[in-house]
């Protein structure tokens, strides 16, 4: 993932699976309530749950490969 982009089938079962996982997470009412709480804790807007579908469309390969990047190396690796 780090040295080579997704292709767009790749990009297409990324987003289509973390679209399908959110929808399911947020079936409940318990469910919806501690993400708008986790939005808040992290000083976004509640109306952000409502925005997250567009901005996972948006999300690109190279977007990705660049997170990828910054978090997936040694220096985050956890001991266990």
């Amino acid at each position: 993932m780090g040295r080579e982009p997704l292709s767009s089938s790749e990009m297409e079962r990324f987003s289509t699976g973390a679209l399908r996982s959110r929808a399911i997470s947020l079936v409940s009412s318990n469910s919806r309530a501690a993400t708008i709480e986790q939005l808040f804790a992290a000083g976004g807007p509640a109306e952000a749950l409502n925005r997250w579908e567009d901005r996972e469309r948006k999300l690109t390969s190279a977007e990705l490969q660049r997170v990828a990047r910054q978090y997936l190396n040694a220096a985050h690796a956890s001991p266990w």
